[in-house]
């Protein structure tokens, strides 16, 4: 079945962000175009930018607690702080994923119950080797990763198939 909506709208339609980003422009989105042809666009926010701060913050307790006779790791106790007054603003992105895929093929019929289909596909025509994912600490400001990407969009590649249906 055909899609009636663009791209954007359907994303909009089947994708809610998440309330504490920005930009929901970058909503993911799919569509299956004539001929078959399938594409894709996406990308990835950073999550919160942050920074560190030289020691933790003692209003948040010790770094270790001692609970039922264990001791744990206090996580509100770190030198981890957002870089900006929400964690909202200044997400990093990583460039947009564009995939089109293509898909081209023909069934014969052989007798009344059985047949062949001849197929060939095409994946990620643009082949623009966008990255994916940011690299650790990617977020952290002060961070000599700050902005790093890494996980390259795979290449273009094609595959043929024939199969018989019996």
């Amino acid at each position: 079945m055909r899609c009636p909506f663009p791209s954007k709208i359907l994303a909009k339609a089947h994708w809610q962000p998440p309330a504490y980003l920005s930009d929901p422009e970058h909503a993911p989105g799919s569509r299956l175009a004539p001929l078959s042809l399938v594409t894709a666009q996406s990308c990835t926010p950073s999550g919160p930018i942050t920074t560190n701060i030289a020691a933790p913050d003692p209003k948040f307790g010790p770094a270790t607690l001692t609970i039922n006779g264990r001791l744990v790791s206090n996580l509100l106790a770190t030198t981890t702080r957002f870089y900006y007054a929400t964690r909202g603003e200044g997400h990093l992105w990583t460039p947009w994923l564009i995939a089109w895929n293509a898909r081209i093929g023909r069934e014969f019929r052989l007798n009344e119950r059985s047949s062949f289909e001849v197929v060939a596909d095409v994946f990620n025509i643009t082949n623009r080797g966008a990255a994916q994912q940011f690299v650790a600490g990617g977020n952290q400001i002060n961070s000599t990763n700050y902005g790093g990407l890494q996980n390259i969009q795979t290449p273009r590649s094609a595959e043929f198939s024939v199969r018989w249906k019996f």
